[in-house]
């Protein structure tokens, strides 16, 4: 099982092809890692840089079947958006509504190398722009005005949750 950090602020590096660069880790290897910790974890996903992997991959719980998603690229958003309570596995206790779009069109690699596009709707859409925002180097509150920030980082620290001296607040709107 992997461990997880709270520095998301930097972006993943994207993953080279896996049949002709040399490649750290096995693909299906990173990816079973990656399912192992976030089920343990109690998640619906995971983005690499969570664990402090350098690479661009995320993993997620989907019905029927789990993905894994290597140099994962939005390519359209729903002009139709929705609010709905997040949280995250790297910042526990922090929990924020935020709306997002209801469907997207997610462009990304198999561990097998195959390149596929298809689109994600709701819970499953809103769990993809999730991590791939953290591969972006972005936390998932971006844009949560500084107060409310404030006000999560204070019930989370009741808690037991110490949010103070990683400069969360320079990320809010």
């Amino acid at each position: 099982m992997l461990e997880l950090t709270k520095n998301l602020k930097y972006l993943a590096t994207p993953v080279p092809d896996f049949s002709f660069a040399p490649w750290p880790t096995e693909p299906y290897q990173l990816g079973r890692d990656l399912l192992e910790t976030l089920y343990s974890k109690g998640g619906a996903g995971l983005a690499a840089n969570q664990c402090g992997l350098p690479y661009r991959c995320f993993v997620m719980a989907a019905s029927p079947a789990d993905f894994i998603c290597f140099n994962p690229t939005i390519v359209h958003e729903s002009p139709e958006h929705e609010e709905q309570e997040e949280g995250c596995l790297s910042l526990p206790g922090l929990r924020f509504i935020v709306s997002r779009p209801k469907s997207i069109r997610l462009r990304f690699t198999l561990p097998d190398g195959h390149r596929i596009t298809t689109w994600l709707q709701g819970y499953t859409a809103r769990i993809a722009i999730h991590e791939t925002m953290h591969l972006d180097g972005k936390y998932f509150f971006e844009g949560v005005s500084r107060l409310k920030l404030e006000k999560a980082i204070k019930q989370a620290k009741k808690k037991g949750y110490n949010y103070e001296g990683l400069g969360l607040l320079a990320h809010c709107a």
